[in-house]
């Protein structure tokens, strides 16, 4: 039984958004002095607003910069709850930007970005940003049918096929049954970079199994 094995690449970008705005609320006071000019109204606390990407790529620089309104005048600081390790955080603009490596990949949840201008204080929603790898590599597993015994079809003889693959060839520990004895390939997806060495074997209608092809041994 023959096979190759090729390979490509396919960009995992994904980029789901949401937007999320909290407003201050408008507070007053009336000295209680009827219809003298006494009433008073405090300015209204800062806002903040934006739509923060919750997606990041390994080596590409991540950066969400929100938008505030506040009082003329007034001084803002910024702060920032779970914040990722692999960013920074800028208290006077409430930027939060960083470039992931490859060991950063995952989901950091719960991220709140707050912005006070003394007593009042607005924060964001609570958004996460995955971390992507940014591709994935996929395997194309091509073989040619066996031959089929004397008397007998290779779609009588053959009634699939198992694809065996791993990092080594001891370690061909993944297993893939392709159960139509008229297929010729099977795309396997999400693997790592590396060294991967695959292999595969026929099986009847019993389920009885060949041995195994010769490990071919592809470099991803």
């Amino acid at each position: 039984m023959l096979m190759n094995v090729r390979v490509r690449c396919v960009a995992a970008l994904c980029a789901t958004v949401f937007s999320s705005t909290v407003l201050g609320m408008l507070s007053g006071c009336n000295d209680g002095s009827g219809g003298s000019a006494a009433t008073s109204a405090t300015a209204a606390p800062a806002s903040i607003s934006g739509t923060p990407a919750t997606s990041a790529l390994v080596g590409s620089l991540y950066t969400f910069h929100p938008t505030t309104i506040a009082a003329s005048g007034a001084t803002l600081s910024f702060s920032v709850m779970n914040q990722p390790a692999w960013t920074k955080f800028d208290t006077a603009t409430g930027t939060l930007s960083g470039t992931p490596a490859a060991t950063d990949v995952g989901t950091f949840a719960n991220v709140v970005i707050s912005v006070s201008e003394g007593a009042a204080s607005a924060a964001l929603a609570p958004f996460s940003i995955s971390v992507e790898s940014g591709s994935s590599v996929v395997a194309t597993v091509t073989w040619t049918a066996p031959v089929a015994n004397a008397g007998q079809s290779a779609a009588t003889a053959v009634a699939g096929y198992r694809v065996y693959y791993g990092s080594t060839v001891a370690g061909m520990t993944h297993v893939v049954d392709v159960n139509d004895p008229t297929e010729t390939s099977f795309v396997i997806d999400n693997l790592s970079a590396g060294v991967w060495y695959f292999a595969m074997s026929s099986y009847d209608t019993a389920r009885a199994e060949s041995a195994l092809s010769a490990p071919v041994a592809v470099t991803l």
